[in-house]
Parts: C-alpha cells; structure tokens; sequence
C-alpha cells in the first residue's frame, strides 16, 4: 500500500471527513484531499505524520477497528492492546513506510516492555472478583475418567475456561506446560475473550502457578514476536520459561497441549492452512494426563530455551560473562547506559567501588574485568562498538549527583561519581574515540533508538532491561530474534545518525567539557 492508499483506509476506518482531520493536525484541508487522491507524495514534515497517528490511534479503540487494522497490518496482537502510545508508535512506522515484519515486532516489543502491566506475584490481584467466580462456577458435565470433546473456535475457548477452572478449583500453584503451533485465530478473534483470559492468567500468576511453554518454529519469526508480545507481562514476571525446537519442521500438522500436572490436559491437532479448529480434547484421567505430559516431556527435552527473566540479584553474577566476553570471534555490539557506560570504566574506580560495597562474591568477576580490560582495546579494532550514552549536567559533575551506570544492578546499590571520578571516566572515552575507528559514542539523553537496551552483541544475544517498576532483566539468545533486534536497533542508529560526524562531534563535546572541569580545579 502507497500513503494515500493507508490515509484512506484509516479515514474510512474511523469514519473522519477531510476536514475533521484536517483541522485535528492543523493543516489545510486541500492538503489532506490532495494526499488522499495521491496527488501529493508523503508529507516530508514528520510532525504532520505523527499528528496523523496520533488521531488516528486514539480513534481505533473499536472491536472493529482494531480487527481491521490487524488485518490490513498482519499484526494479530493488535486486537489486545490496551495501550494507546503502541498504537501510535505502529501506526507512525505503517505511515512512513518504516514498518519492516520482524523487525517492526521487535521495535515493538521493546517499546512494550515498560507499558505492560506485570502481575503482583503477591497473592493480590487486580482482577474482577466476579470473573473468578464465574470461571469457578463451572462445572465439568462428564465424568472425571473420561475424554471430554469440542468443536470448533468456540468449543476450544470453552475447553480452555474449564481446563483454567480446574486449576483455581485447586486453590494451589502448579506447573502449566503448553506447547502450541495451532493458528492463534480462535484466542485472538474474541477480544473479550483474549482480555478476560489475560486476567484469568494474572490470577494464576498470583497463585504462583509456573509456565513452560515450547513456542513454534522460529523460521516464522514475525510470529513469534507476535508470540512474544503476547505473553511479555508473564516473561517480565519471571513465571515462564520459553524454549524453541531449533530444527526445521514441515508444519503441515499442528499441535496444541495444555497440561496441568495431576489435575487436567487440553489437546488438539490441525492441519496448518485451518484457522477454524476441529476436535479439542479435555481429559482428567491422571493415566491420560500422564500419557500427554510424557510427550510434552520428550518434546522439550529436544529444545533449546529462547531466554531468561532474571530480577537484579540473579542478574549480577553473570553480568561480567555478558559485559566483556573473552572470545577469539567477538561480535558487533551496542550499548545504552544512563550514563557513561560501564564497560568504558576506568579499573582504579572499579577497583574503589569494589572495596565499598564489599561484596566479595562478585570479586572473581570484577579482577577478570579490570585484568582483562584492555580485550575492549582489540575487540574495537576489529569490530564495530556504539556505545550510545548522555553527558551530565555540568552542574550534577561538580555536585557528585551523576549514577554510575549499572551499579545498582551489580552492586545491589546505587554509586555516584566524584566530580574527578568523572572527568577521569570521560579521558577513558577520549583515548578509546581517538586510538579506535570502530569505538563510536553517541552523545543523547533521549532514549526512543534503543529502548530497553542494555547491551546487545550481533549474532549473540540481547540484553533488555524493564525500566520502571517491577524492574527486571530479560536476556535472548535465539539467533534469529537476536538478527531482528539487531536489525531494528541499527537501523535507527544509523538513520538518526552519521557515525563519522557524530564521533567528531563526540570527542569535542567530551573535551570540552574535560577543559571546564579542569577549570574550575577538578
């Protein structure tokens, strides 16, 4: 679709006139006419394309508009966005032509990983108590020992609700194995549904209920960001573990299991070209349950897992494997830090913030770091390193109120630069700038290039990290989804930026703020 072909859509979508829209973005009507008949090319002013995704984002809050657009885009998870700045943000992408399949999923994701809300994990629960009441109002109308039988998209949801009842009957935490590779049309096309569903989650989140679920094959990747999407606030919670079948499959025979240990199972196969599902299973024979959990079992005995969610504490002991790898074949890299990045950190300060927070265990990791610093030196000979990062306020150096990116997380505590702490940090980054042509730094407060980003290594894996509260760390190693996340943050990079131009522009800025603190005596 050209620009005037989407301007339609979305105009007829939500039924707004030309004039309607035009007076939302502030423009002249003809205008909007003109691009609508095609005979005016995208708008070369950004800013009348994001009013546009603006308007059009806070108008597709409709069942209808939300089926439509994820149709038109292809993006299913869509239909259950409850946050209207993702929808925007895609739209924005679908209008200027920036949108890429996989690669515009995983800008997605990332912009999703702050805006999800993630269960309390704490026994309290936000949920509308009459929902559970429902779900635990129901009562399976077959015998216990025998093979309850449904049909179709309907019958599938409703196989799912008292498979989900049977687990709150328990009033304990268990462990939910899924694996499914089944089209995903019978959960998403009923937004009450996938919505009611999702608390129904929640709640067993707040059970402590566990999941380990064998995701498709990751040939499709824009489905498995689509995958990934959907279940973000469960990944964000720690309470799931994602694995992969690393090898190619036909997909001509799809399979769903739902199994809760000892208490239910949930099975059904079709063929890949169905949305509409046929025969779904229900059993609570614990010798059937047992027969389909031995399958699952051996299933995931052939995967690989896709990731980690680690809290800060877990995090910290592996967090020196991750910052400075010691290996012959070191891959591109980039970086986002709060503040100076903490891979660029000069070892005497290492050293000192080590002997104050007197954690020993972590000291093994911190002497490999501080021997082993000079690997950055041949790692950005050969390789490409942006490390993208803001300058403080020159006024916050000399107070000492700067953080010292990363510390919180490896210390367990939040340090600060002295003032000569950071011009002794900025001289490191100088020398780096100056000696490598592969070392780029990129001098922006603004956080929107690589969102969520910690570190990510091209062909390796990618380290992100939930900002607000419940903080969390999610690390993914699967090489395609690493491309993708590769792909989208690089491309941003270097669409925003000239590298040469900004390395100049860097080591000016740096020097002259070095100068300013000599001045006044640092």
């Amino acid at each position: 679709m050209n620009f005037s072909d989407k301007l339609v859509f979305l105009l007829s979508v939500t039924h707004t006139s030309n004039i309607k829209l035009a007076k939302a973005i502030n423009v002249d009507p003809s205008m909007i006419s003109r691009l609508r008949k095609g005979r005016r090319n995208i708008p070369r002013n950004i800013n009348h394309i994001k009013a546009m995704a603006k308007y059009f984002a806070k108008r597709c809050n409709g069942d209808y508009q939300r089926f439509t657009l994820a149709e038109i885009l292809g993006m299913e998870r869509i239909r259950t966005f409850t946050e209207e700045q993702l929808i925007e943000d895609v739209l924005l992408e679908w209008l200027s032509g920036t949108m890429s399949d996989g690669i515009n999923n995983a800008g997605l994701f990332l912009r999703a990983i702050d805006c999800c809300m993630i269960p309390n994990n704490k026994g309290e629960s936000d949920i509308d108590k009459n929902d559970v009441l429902n779900l635990e109002s129901k009562r399976i109308k077959h015998v216990e020992d025998g093979i309850n039988i449904f049909f179709g998209n309907e019958g599938k949801r409703q196989a799912l609700e008292l498979f989900l009842s049977r687990i709150l009957e328990q009033k304990k935490s268990c462990i939910i194995k899924i694996t499914t590779d089944e089209n995903t049309e019978w959960l998403l096309e009923n937004s009450e549904y996938t919505k009611y569903l999702s608390k129904i989650l929640n709640k067993l989140i707040n059970m402590k209920c566990y999941f380990k679920i064998i995701i498709p094959a990751v040939t499709n990747l824009n489905g498995i960001l689509e995958l990934m999407n959907l279940w973000l606030p469960y990944i964000l919670s720690g309470n799931i573990d994602m694995y992969y079948y690393p090898r190619l499959k036909d997909e001509l025979f799809r399979r769903t299991l739902f199994i809760a240990s000892d208490w239910a199972v949930l099975s059904s196969t079709s063929i890949s070209c169905c949305k509409e599902q046929g025969l779904t299973l229900l059993g609570f024979d614990k010798k059937v349950i047992i027969g389909f959990e031995n399958e699952f079992d051996g299933y995931i005995m052939l995967c690989r897992k896709l990731g980690r969610t680690y809290d800060f504490e877990q995090y910290r002991s592996i967090f020196f494997r991750h910052a400075l790898e010691r290996t012959g074949n070191f891959p591109n890299c980039i970086s986002r830090s709060r503040s100076l990045s903490f891979t660029t950190i000069p070892n005497d300060i290492l050293n000192r913030l080590m002997d104050s927070c007197g954690i020993t265990s972590n000291r093994t990791f911190l002497e490999i770091m501080m021997r082993d610093n000079c690997h950055l030196y041949n790692v950005i000979e050969e390789q490409l390193f942006i490390d993208i990062m803001p300058l403080a306020a020159f006024n916050d150096i000399l107070k000492g109120v700067v953080p010292i990116a990363g510390s919180e997380i490896i210390f367990g505590k939040q340090y600060y630069y002295s003032a000569y702490d950071y011009k002794k940090h900025l001289v490191n980054l100088l020398e780096l700038l100056e000696r490598n042509v592969n070392y780029y730094v990129i001098l922006d407060d603004e956080y929107d290039i690589c969102q969520n980003i910690i570190h990510i290594k091209e062909g390796a894996y990618v380290i992100l990290l939930r900002k607000k509260e419940p903080n969390s760390i999610i690390e993914i190693s699967e090489n395609n989804m690493v491309a993708a996340f590769w792909e989208c943050v690089y491309r941003k990079v270097i669409k925003k930026y000239k590298l040469d131009v900004k390395r100049r522009e860097s080591i000016f800025e740096i020097t002259k703020l070095i100068q300013q603190l000599e001045h006044y005596g640092v």
